[in-house]
């Protein structure tokens, strides 16, 4: 009786059993659904990136019919009518987040890009099949030939040596660096967090160690040694430098071997020559770049500051334009510090000359053409063009003239030269004789003057397809020559 009811119990446990896993193999599986990503960044040789995420009102968007569905889609070309950009100036690159990339270079109006449960997807029927990336992560839009004005350049004093767009760099094999972001602890436990950044090590660019400065978009500036990474963000460029923990974002070139002087130290020296009991003169020729000088010697349209001792080359800051170049001139101090980075600001954030000066009890006073550049706490004397010849270089040099006794700091701004470079081209013949004119006015000036003169420029100038520019990282822009000689020696 006892053995059979141990068979019964064994029976039964049996039986619960296979009941048990039945109904475990009948039960459903979890629905497990592969996770995408729906957000499209619009990036590349773009000044502001584009995030698409369904519905965009900046995107024309319009259904799409793929095998009796539909999804909602935007024609390629769209992107370039929202960017005003024309299409045969740029190539498209698609990249998903499998890391597969196409490239295409025409036929953008045969490509749509349409939203579904996969994210943003390719469908280009009239290319091959391999176009037709699934679940993208991004568009990025290459300019075939940029410019100097379109890159993050390396230059040194006498050459632009290279040129790298955001747009380019996708297409660069760049190394992924882990890149150490910070510990954190709680309850006792600690964590290591790292950051996956896109790199080009700074030695396939440089030699390592060597001398440079970075500038960065908005007006700082970073003297350093060569060694780090560049990192592609985007639309953007930053430097890293790991061992340091230093991220620079958003630079827009880096100079090597930069010269010693600075536009800056226009400040510096007239500082500390009036601290001696030394009056100074500096004459401020506005766009007047290293490359023109040295083209005027050449062909001997300097016949006085060609006599004088070579200047030294001198480095500009960025923005290489008039108001932040002139800022950095009066402060000491580059634009973001100043507060002065394009032609938009006109206050200063910092003090300048003018202001050390008054507080040394010392007297100044600023020569001007027509218009204030930027608020100053000194007398200004404004000089319209009185004689109707289209500038007012001559009026400027007759009012320092009558204005210079007893002044201890003067600054003399020439803005022709700048001008006739914009209308003619830097190096013209116009422009040349524009510079010879000046260069009279100035032999005058110094020989009249009895203390220290400084002769320098805010920024320099290059030629273009309309005459000549400035404003771009580039040496003929960021270089300038740096006088400094005694006055009343030439007469």
């Amino acid at each position: 009786m006892e053995k059979f009811m141990n068979k019964k119990k064994i029976m039964l446990i049996f039986v619960l059993s296979m009941l048990l896993m039945f109904a475990a193999c009948g039960a459903e599986k979890p629905n497990v659904k592969a996770v995408f990503n729906h957000q499209l960044i619009i990036t590349g040789d773009v000044e502001n990136e584009l995030v698409l995420k369904t519905r965009n009102d900046d995107i024309s968007m319009a259904d799409l019919r793929i095998d009796d569905e539909s999804y909602l889609s935007f024609n390629l070309t769209s992107l370039f009518t929202y960017y005003e950009f024309f299409e045969e100036n740029y190539d498209v690159l698609f990249v998903s987040h499998d890391g597969m990339k196409n490239k295409v270079s025409d036929g953008f109006d045969l490509i749509n890009l349409y939203i579904s449960d996969t994210g943003w997807n390719v469908y280009a029927p009239y290319f091959p099949p391999t176009i037709a990336l699934k679940n993208l992560k991004s568009v990025v839009l290459i300019k075939k030939n940029p410019d100097l004005s379109h890159g993050i350049n390396i230059i040194s004093p006498t050459e632009n040596r290279l040129s790298l767009t955001p747009g380019k760099m996708h297409l660069m094999n760049l190394e992924l660096f882990n890149y150490f972001d910070g510990t954190s602890t709680k309850n006792n436990n600690s964590m290591d967090a790292y950051k996956v950044k896109e790199v080009i090590h700074m030695s396939r660019l440089l030699p390592i160690g060597t001398s440079i400065v970075i500038m960065t978009r908005d007006g700082k500036y970073y003297p350093m040694e060569s060694i780090g990474y560049l990192e592609l963000q985007g639309n953007r460029l930053n430097y890293l430098n790991p061992n340091k923990r230093l991220v620079i974002f958003d630079i827009v070139g880096i100079i090597e071997q930069p010269p010693v002087k600075s536009i800056m130290d226009a400040y510096h020296d007239a500082l500390h020559i009036i601290k001696t009991n030394k009056k100074v003169m500096v004459i401020y020729i506005d766009g007047f770049s290293f490359r023109q000088y040295e083209h005027a010697i050449k062909n001997n349209h300097l016949p006085f500051m060609g006599k004088l001792e070579t200047p030294e080359k001198a480095l500009a800051v960025y923005k290489p334009v008039t108001n932040s170049g002139m800022a950095a001139m009066l402060t000491g101090q580059p634009p973001h510090m100043n507060g002065i980075s394009d032609r938009n600001n006109r206050n200063p954030l910092v003090d300048t000359i003018f202001d050390h000066l008054s507080g040394l009890g010392k007297s100044s006073m600023l020569i001007e053409g027509n218009a204030s550049i930027l608020n100053l706490n000194t007398e200004t004397v404004l000089n319209p063009d009185v004689n109707n010849n289209g500038y007012t270089d001559d009026e400027v040099y007759n009012s320092a003239k009558q204005n210079m006794s007893d002044i201890d700091y003067l600054m003399v701004h020439f803005h022709g030269l700048d001008d006739w470079g914009h209308s003619y081209g830097d190096l013209t013949l116009e422009t040349m004789s524009k510079l010879v004119e000046i260069d009279s006015y100035v032999d005058s000036l110094v020989a009249l003057w009895d203390g220290i003169v400084i002769i320098t420029s805010d920024h320099g100038m290059h030629s273009s397809d309309l005459g000549g520019d400035h404003g771009v990282f580039r040496y003929e822009d960021m270089i300038v020559p740096y006088f400094i000689t005694e006055g009343g020696m030439h007469k």
